[in-house]
């Protein structure tokens, strides 16, 4: 596997100039901007997503089909377990562009939806929607015991204090309430990692303008510190790899042609660069178990 990853290394440095990845302050402006980017050129335009929404594939066959790409099953399993234990009172956190809350607070018309976000946005106003500007790692303004489901779809990557999310989460959700995850983590701790694997997480955390990829076994201690129960922990990498195949095929394509790559990218922005860098990175990350994708379920006991 480790062949795989520095191929893919040498590929990349073959086209682009890595430095530009630590041109970043991790400033959350710089992160909204980054999704706002992508949003419109690389995953309408490469990725076909109409929605506009920006999650991994995933499908239950292990297929990479357009029906189960881009977000579907993350959302869909949330509605299911919405219905199938009657929660009237669901707060998102990191919202973002509002595209999860339209769709789940449209399927759901009878149950109410908070959605919180340092820029919070929506495409359409709901009378079951209510978006709160501000940090999910304070929500002060949710009363305790409030809130039957809490989830989370590929936001917690860009928190560097899970432990008090999960302190929050506890506080407001009422006594056998569900927090959902579903995100991205390493599936090795860093002081185990060799230079190349190294290299290459730096670089993928960089181009996601993630801080870290948390160890995934991390949120463990984090749910039973705070009174949680672990439902269900299932590694997707099986629903996930031919989605991640498919983008580095995608962009190996593109690569072929070094010249045209590099004149293209200096007229890209460099939130699509770096973007580029951890998708391409991402399919032999996962295969090779250096990262892992999660789905998380927590009840508050």
């Amino acid at each position: 596997m480790e062949e795989l990853l520095q191929k893919d290394l040498e590929t990349l440095k073959g086209v682009y100039d890595f430095s530009f990845l630590f041109s970043y302050t991790l400033h959350p402006k710089e992160i909204v901007s980054y999704y706002k980017k992508n949003k419109y050129l690389f995953y309408r335009l490469m990725a076909k997503s109409k929605s506009g929404t920006m999650h991994m594939g995933l499908s239950d066959d292990g297929l990479c089909l357009k029906n189960t790409c881009y977000g579907n099953y993350q959302v869909d399993f949330i509605d299911r377990y919405i219905k199938e234990n009657r929660c009237h009172t669901i707060l998102e956190i990191g919202s973002g562009q509002g595209a999860n809350l339209l769709s789940l607070a449209s399927r759901n018309k009878e149950c109410f939806f908070y959605g919180i976000d340092l820029y919070p946005s929506i495409d359409k106003r709901l009378e079951n929607v209510s978006l709160l500007k501000g940090d999910y790692h304070d929500l002060s303004e949710i009363a305790d015991h409030t809130i039957d489901l809490v989830y989370g779809i590929e936001t917690l990557c860009y928190s560097v204090e899970k432990e008090k999310v999960f302190q929050e989460v506890q506080r407001i959700l009422k006594k056998d309430g569900f927090f959902v995850l579903f995100d991205g983590y390493a599936n090795k701790k860093r002081d185990t990692l060799n230079a190349l694997e190294k290299e290459v997480t730096l670089f993928t955390e960089r181009g996601w303008m993630l801080s870290c990829f948390e160890y995934v076994h991390h949120l463990d201690y984090y749910a039973r510190s705070h009174d949680f129960s672990i439902l269900r922990k299932e590694n997707m990498k099986k629903k996930l790899q031919a989605h991640v195949d498919s983008y580095k095929n995608r962009l190996d394509r593109v690569f072929q042609h070094k010249w045209f790559c590099k004149l293209a990218f200096s007229f890209l922005p460099k939130e699509i660069l770096g973007n580029f860098a951890s998708v391409y990175f991402l399919s032999n990350g996962i295969r090779s178990d250096l990262f892992c994708y999660y789905l998380h379920v927590f009840q508050r006991k």
